[in-house]
């Protein structure tokens, strides 16, 4: 949801600078007010900043979307269902974690070693590279531990949803059960 104003105060910037770190795979963008703009030329100013605004945060800019209507709602409900997901330049070329915890674990002075837990995404990471962390600097590494994941995937639960997804998806078993139940499918659905 961007401004027509092309404005962005600091919060903002740095919420989408987080978003941007953690690799948010792909994008829609919004523009209130632009469906309800009248006057053509105010339309395209409020086009252009927005779409200047995205382009300053890395963002790719397929369609700026209009939010005005319940049509421009399914409009971006059908461009969001539609979407593929597209890494960034940095994505495919860099490791980067999603970190889940972090703690201090040896302290010297003002230097302290830092035990960071998370999930590892892109390429492998090489514990002679440097790290990155936002707002604060490079660091280097001391070791890497791989450890079991605590959150692991049951993949009979993924499995059976996926299943259930494609049974309940499918137009014709829908097209079947609404022929048999008539304007009660939501609540045979439940």
């Amino acid at each position: 949801l961007w401004p027509s104003d092309g404005e962005i105060v600091q919060e903002e910037d740095i919420l989408l600078s987080t978003l941007l770190a953690h690799g948010l795979p792909a994008a829609v963008h919004f523009v209130p007010g632009l469906s309800s703009t009248a006057v053509p030329k105010l339309k395209e100013r409020v086009r252009k900043n927005a779409t200047k605004l995205i382009r300053n945060r890395s963002f790719e800019v397929d369609k700026l979307l209009q939010c005005g209507s319940d049509s421009d709602g399914q409009l971006a409900l059908l461009a969001i269902s539609t979407m593929k997901k597209k890494h960034s330049f940095l994505q495919r070329t860099r490791p980067h974690l999603i970190a889940e915890s972090a703690e201090k674990i040896e302290t010297e002075g003002d230097v302290c070693t830092l035990k960071v837990s998370g999930y590892l995404r892109g390429p492998p990471l090489n514990v002679n590279s440097l790290v990155h962390v936002p707002w604060w600097g490079d660091f280097q590494m001391q070791q890497i531990i791989i450890e079991k994941d605590p959150h692991a995937i049951d993949v009979k639960k993924v499995l059976f949803f996926l299943s259930f997804f494609r049974r309940y998806s499918n137009p014709a078993y829908l097209c079947e059960i609404q022929k048999k139940h008539g304007n009660n499918l939501q609540d045979k659905l439940k």
